[in-house]
């Protein structure tokens, strides 16, 4: 609700701006009928064709059907159906987000990249049933090269799981 509130906010300073920028360059070309002087909306333009493009771009990544969910304090993954992964990381204000690819065997998720922000410190991930307070519930833990759980390193709770045999 917030990030459409902003840039709902931000999207109307900017069409304000745009649409003065392009009244003051149709008054100036009425008096030197020179397409020059449309150049500042031209700019205007593309900036707000590429602002736009960018956002669709990564709201159609996010948007995409789901594998995987886990969370952690402050930690987000998510893995998508198609290969690719979203990571967050942070508090509200300075999250960071880790855009890649995965692939899945079985229960092992190896990461293209690893170190995010100091949170996951391997490219591999495991998915373990973990009896927790007398429920059963997928836990994802980070493993080193030899299959080994890291354990001074936080896990993660499965909060949404697609995958079809579990």
């Amino acid at each position: 609700l917030f990030r459409l509130f902003f840039y709902l906010i931000l999207g109307s300073i900017g069409f304000y701006l745009m649409l003065f920028t392009f009244i003051k360059d149709k008054e100036k070309y009425t008096t030197n009928k020179s397409l020059k002087k449309f150049l500042p909306s031209l700019y205007n333009m593309f900036y707000v064709i590429l602002n736009l493009s960018i956002f669709y771009y990564y709201e159609y990544k996010l948007n995409l059907p789901t594998l995987l969910k886990a969370e952690n304090h402050g930690l987000y993954a998510c893995f998508k159906q198609n290969g690719d992964y979203i990571i967050k990381s942070g508090s509200w204000a300075s999250k960071t987000h880790f855009y890649g690819s995965y692939k899945i065997n079985d229960t092992i998720i190896i990461l293209d990249k690893s170190n995010f922000d100091d949170v996951l410190s391997t490219n591999k991930l495991v998915i373990r049933k973990v009896k927790n307070n007398n429920k059963i519930q997928f836990m994802l833990f980070q493993i080193d090269k030899k299959g080994k759980e890291i354990i001074e390193k936080d896990s993660f709770e499965i909060t949404e799981d697609n995958r079809i045999n579990k």
